[in-house]
């Protein structure tokens, strides 16, 4: 059994570790509670847009004539303590990389590295949180945009999910309707100037938005599994200074009997 002095600094640096952990704690609190309200008060819009996406789907494939190619995106993180979530948002993403004809991009360190080390195979272009208006500009030469995030479902549970830009919104239609009911659909919405400039418009809008929606859905599930993840560890450390408590109290009663023999072995020699 370790010494009294160092079970002693062992409980000092538990302890310094628990409050760290407790500040992290409530700074991912925090943050989980301001995006989620942000995520909430913007469902209404993201619902409204899905819906006047489908209503003006056929005019889009105008945008898309000529564009055959895929992307699928990986949103991870630049940093980690978000317990299992991301690996099983890469394990998804890797799953449909291989098994589809898409360009991969991976946003993140922390995915990057995943990458890396368990799909060294996988070809992808690297680039940053910071690089989401480059990406965007990069994604408007593909027809169909698959973008593989984590999802908020409850504060115990964050699942892996995939949301996609352009395809069944606007592919769905293709090569469908007749002509003359592709013409109808169109006289019920009014374009101005045209429609090849809206229709262009209006697609980068549509996938700006989604991107940015899953961002925000991303964040909202990794703060909340960082929260879990945390809680854990706190849970662990915890145990750990009650063991450690424990044993300094056996250490303290051990030394006592040692120096209640050593006192009586003094009265016996008087």
């Amino acid at each position: 059994m370790d010494s009294l002095k160092t079970i002693t600094l062992n409980e000092k640096s538990t302890f310094d570790i628990k409050g760290l952990i407790e500040i992290y704690e409530e700074v991912a609190a925090l943050k989980m509670q301001k995006i989620r309200k942000e995520v909430m008060d913007s469902q209404a819009y993201f619902d409204g847009l899905a819906r006047l996406s489908d209503e003006v789907a056929l005019d889009l494939t105008q945008y898309y004539q000529g564009k055959t190619k895929a992307a699928a995106v990986f949103l991870s993180s630049e940093t980690g303590m978000y317990g299992d979530l991301i690996d099983k948002v890469m394990v998804s993403y890797v799953n449909f990389v291989k098994s589809n004809a898409a360009q991969a991009f991976v946003i993140g360190k922390f995915g990057v590295n995943l990458m890396n080390s368990y799909a060294p195979e996988v070809k992808f272009t690297e680039m940053n949180e910071a690089d989401l208006p480059l990406l965007m500009n990069k994604l408007s030469e593909y027809s169909k945009i698959s973008v593989f995030h984590g999802r908020f479902e409850s504060l115990a549970r964050q699942s892996s999910t995939s949301s996609t830009i352009s395809g069944p919104d606007i592919q769905k239609y293709e090569g469908k309707p007749d002509k003359k009911n592709k013409e109808e659909r169109r006289l019920s919405n009014i374009y101005e100037p045209d429609v090849a400039t809206i229709s262009a418009k209006f697609a980068k809008e549509i996938s700006a938005s989604v991107v940015d929606q899953s961002v925000r859905e991303n964040d909202l599930a990794k703060y909340a599994a960082r929260l879990m993840h945390l809680d854990d560890a706190l849970y662990n450390v915890s145990r750990k200074l009650d063991t450690l408590d424990i044993n300094k109290k056996r250490m303290r009663k051990r030394m006592e009997q040692k120096k209640q023999i050593e006192r009586i072995a003094r009265w016996q020699k008087q």
